[in-house]
C-alpha cells in the first residue's frame, strides 16, 4: 500500500514526538478520514503530558529559586553594610526612591542590575527542562 503525503507527514510528526519521549497513542488510528483530528488529539495529549511534567519540575525547583532570592537579598544587605561613605541613610533613601519607580521606567543601568538576577532564575528554569546542566 502506497502512503499518501498526509500519512507521510503524520508519520514524521509521530517520529518527532516519540523522539521527544511524548506519548502519541490515539484511539482511532491515523489512516481514517479524520486524520487531522487524530493528529491534533495526539499532539494535545503529548503537550498536556509535557506541561504536567514541567509544572512538577518547576515546583521541585522552589528551594533553588528561594536560595537565589536569598542571595539577592544578601547581596543588597552586604552592599549596604559596606557603604564606603558611611551614610547608610542616604543609600537607603536612594533605593527607597528606586523602589517607587516601575521597572519599565528605570534607567538602563538599573534595569541591568535586575536582569542579572532574572538571568539566574532563567538559568535554573533551563536546568529544570534539561536545556542546561
Amino acid at each position: 500500500m502506497v502512503k499518501t503525503e498526509k500519512e507521510k507527514i503524520i508519520e514524521e510528526v509521530l517520529k518527532i514526538l516519540k523522539k521527544k519521549g511524548l506519548d502519541t497513542e490515539v484511539e482511532d488510528g491515523f489512516t481514517n478520514r479524520y486524520w487531522e483530528q487524530d493528529v491534533i488529539k495526539a499532539i494535545k495529549k503529548a503537550l498536556q503530558s509535557q506541561k504536567q511534567e514541567f509544572i512538577e519540575e518547576i515546583k521541585k525547583s522552589r528551594e533553588k529559586l528561594a536560595d537565589l532570592e536569598h542571595q539577592q537579598w544578601s547581596h543588597l544587605i552586604k552592599y549596604l553594610a559596606s557603604n564606603p561613605s558611611g551614610n547608610i541613610i542616604d543609600l537607603i533613601n536612594r533605593y527607597d526612591s528606586l523602589a517607587e519607580i516601575p521597572y519599565e521606567d528605570l534607567l538602563e543601568k538599573d534595569k541591568e542590575k535586575d536582569r542579572v538576577w532574572a538571568d539566574k532564575v532563567i538559568e535554573e528554569l533551563l536546568k529544570v527542562i534539561g536545556e542546561k546542566e
